[in-house]
């Protein structure tokens, strides 16, 4: 049986056309991101991709300045498709799973401790680049305005 990556990727686009009913633009997505992977990796062989090569394609789209979410999105179809192949036994395992994304660990919010707020309060208070107490008066005000309203770093 031919295990061809392109041959599927025709079956898997008409499975989402028929069954899903998916958009045209959804199917054009699917599609990019399923040839990016397979010119990038230089595998046609589906049965032949490692989670290794996945990884792989998630290293070079970070490396090519590819946005996390975009490289996250990317890999959600990806990892969909490959699903779908083990669905029909066509593969024993998704090599999308399990995979490390750039900036994963990283906070999403970032935010002062108390210690760095009243140093930070201390400084301004201490600021001398304000001509005139108004000014620092005002400043120290905008300042515990946006803190009070949670803005963050």
């Amino acid at each position: 049986m031919e295990n061809n990556i392109s041959g599927y990727l025709v079956q898997y686009l008409e499975y989402h056309r028929t069954f899903k009913k998916s958009v045209k633009a959804t199917l054009v997505w699917h599609k990019e991101c399923i040839n990016r992977f397979i010119t990038t990796i230089q595998i046609t062989d589906v049965r032949s991709v490692t989670p290794a090569d996945a990884q792989d394609f998630i290293y070079h789209l970070n490396e090519h300045g590819n946005r996390t979410e975009s490289i996250r999105t990317k890999a959600r179809s990806l990892k969909a498709f490959f699903n779908w192949l083990k669905k029909r036994k066509v593969i024993e395992i998704n090599p999308f799973l399990d995979l490390e994304f750039p900036g994963k660990d990283e906070p999403r919010i970032k935010f002062m401790m108390e210690s760095e707020v009243q140093e930070f309060f201390g400084n301004l208070r201490r600021c001398t680049l304000f001509y005139s107490d108004f000014e620092k008066t005002r400043a120290i005000a905008i300042y515990s305005l946006a803190y009070g309203l949670g803005l963050r770093l």
